[in-house]
């Protein structure tokens, strides 16, 4: 099962800064209950006071420790006692609950479904079926420090040597003591860093971690593009331009670290710096470049099919409990979420990404939150997950592996063998 420990910073971290704050619930006697596991907070108790004043009805958020959320969850599912109309959730648990989910595909049109992006759509749609509606669109682009590139003379890199090349030219050591104070690059290693990093990057190199045989998902990552992946992971995290601390360090760290000018680059979720420096270091905004992240496409060594980009997804949404005695009321919900008027407002009250693609056409917007269209640029390229009930013991299974390589003592051979043994132990359920 997709236990507790998914709720790393990957996911976890944007949601509690959108919607981490206390709560103040609407008045009366709810005509749908949320179960979760935070309280609303600003952006959406606004939300709450919106739709009451729109429909008449109140919407209660019930939340559960961030522990004890998924059992709590799969409990109530599993022996038929939920009571709950809707829950928030993520790709891993809408896979997981599908069974025990309302299908609400034909009561949502089809042109809404064509106009929300399908990175975020994947937080709640299993095999071309939706569940509900994703509340934001979160997936990961390279930031870099636009003031470093211009005195070098840099342009964004489009592909993973050029990036290389300009994190190498990057860092710096000012006072000459032999260390830098400004790396060219870093990424999340922490708890789910190093497999996060395996995931998009066996994807950029153009491999798959899973692929389908006899009617089941088995290990496609033993081979060339394994090996390719693990090349490019080594170097974003042992790397002279990489700053070491970084397989230890969780993202709020290293977002603190760029916005602080001692990294020249970094890998991290789109909006979620822009946010952060308006809080804490506004001054460094206008220094700030987004592009998407690069490729293996048009690097030496790279395979066939490798990828111009690839990257992954944290959206998350709220879906529907089959069997729910307040079905049209949540549909309403589901739909007002994803409303042009509430994804706007959810943009300017907080600044997360819309899940519209028509947005990126109204140019106000845009100009206030440039990032916009990078989002969606970004999320036309590989961004699959594989996130279902495995996940977490996937991660929890492989990075220990993946940590030996990148510390060299395991050489890629013996990595992705152990890699390959223990994904195959964890989905026969063993």
């Amino acid at each position: 099962m997709v236990k507790r420990a998914v709720l790393t910073l990957l996911l976890f971290s944007l949601v509690i800064g959108v919607f981490g704050a206390a709560a103040t619930l609407a008045a009366g006697k709810p005509d749908l209950t949320i179960i979760t596991y935070h309280s609303p907070g600003q952006t959406m108790n606004k939300i709450l006071d919106m739709y009451a004043k729109k429909t008449g009805l109140n919407v209660k958020f019930v939340s559960v420790p961030a522990s004890m959320y998924h059992d709590k969850v799969a409990m109530g599912l599993f022996n038929k006692v939920a009571d709950w109309d809707m829950m928030w959730t993520f790709q891993g648990w809408t896979t997981e609950f599908e069974p025990y989910l309302e299908d609400i595909t034909n009561k949502l049109p089809k042109a809404l479904r064509d106009d929300i992006s399908d990175a975020a759509a994947i937080a709640t749609v299993k095999n071309g079926r939706w569940y509900g509606t994703p509340l934001f669109l979160s997936i990961y682009g390279l930031y870099y420090n636009k003031e470093l590139f211009s005195r070098a003379g840099l342009k964004p890199p489009v592909n993973l040597d050029e990036m290389a090349a300009a994190a190498a030219k990057l860092t710096i050591d000012k006072n000459g003591d032999g260390l830098p104070d400004i790396y060219g690059f870093a990424r999340e290693g922490a708890v789910l860093g190093l497999f996060s990093s395996f995931i998009q990057m066996i994807q950029n190199v153009g491999g798959a971690f899973l692929k389908e045989k006899d009617g089941k998902l088995v290990p496609a990552f033993n081979n060339e593009y394994g090996k390719r992946a693990l090349y490019w992971i080594k170097q974003f995290y042992a790397a002279p331009w990489a700053d070491p601390s970084a397989i230890n360090t969780l993202g709020p760290d290293i977002r603190k670290a760029f916005a602080a000018g001692k990294l020249a680059m970094t890998y991290e979720g789109i909006g979620a710096v822009e946010s952060f420096m308006r809080q804490e270091f506004p001054e460094m905004l206008k220094k700030t470049g987004l592009t998407i992240f690069p490729g293996d496409l048009g690097t030496k060594g790279a395979l066939p099919g490798a990828k111009r980009s690839a990257s992954l997804p944290g959206s998350m949404g709220l879906v529907i409990r089959k069997g729910t005695p307040n079905l049209e009321a949540a549909v309403g919900f589901a739909k007002f979420l994803v409303s042009p008027e509430i994804q706007k407002f959810s943009m300017t009250d907080y600044g997360f990404v819309a899940v519209r693609k028509s947005m990126i056409n109204d140019a106000d917007l845009v100009k206030q939150f440039p990032f916009i269209p990078v989002a969606f640029e970004q999320a036309k390229y590989p961004h699959e997950r594989w996130a279902d009930k495995y996940y977490n013991a996937e991660q929890e299974a492989t990075t220990p592996s993946l940590q030996a390589y990148v510390l060299g003592e395991k050489t890629a051979e013996q990595a992705l063998k152990e890699m390959e043994a223990e994904v195959i132990r964890v989905r026969s359920g063993k």
